[in-house]
């Protein structure tokens, strides 16, 4: 368990780092710093391209989509925030021994 907490952490760090610095890296670690360099290597048309393609995307679900895809994203929220309590628990824990 406490391999798997600093690997976390480790990972943490390294995005953080990234972000500080805001260098383009290419990185399995975080899909959305492999997005964010991608979008910034767009050319203003196709970033206008992309953004009304994702819009559409988004205005063609129908009122019952949406509120399953929110409850989705609820569920997804409440799962991460209790396993990250655990891992906090579980570390503390063996801290205090």
């Amino acid at each position: 368990m406490n391999l798997i907490y600093r690997l976390d952490w480790y990972v943490k760090k390294e995005e953080i780092s990234i972000k500080k610095n805001s260098t383009k890296k290419f990185l399995d670690i975080s899909g959305s710093l492999r997005l964010r360099s991608y979008r910034e290597n767009m050319t203003p048309e196709q970033k206008e391209k992309e953004t009304k393609r994702y819009k559409n995307r988004a205005s063609n679900k129908t009122p019952t989509q949406i509120i399953q895809s929110q409850e989705s994203q609820q569920r997804h929220r409440k799962n991460m925030t209790s396993e990250l309590a655990e891992i906090e628990k579980n570390r503390l824990a063996e801290l205090n021994k």
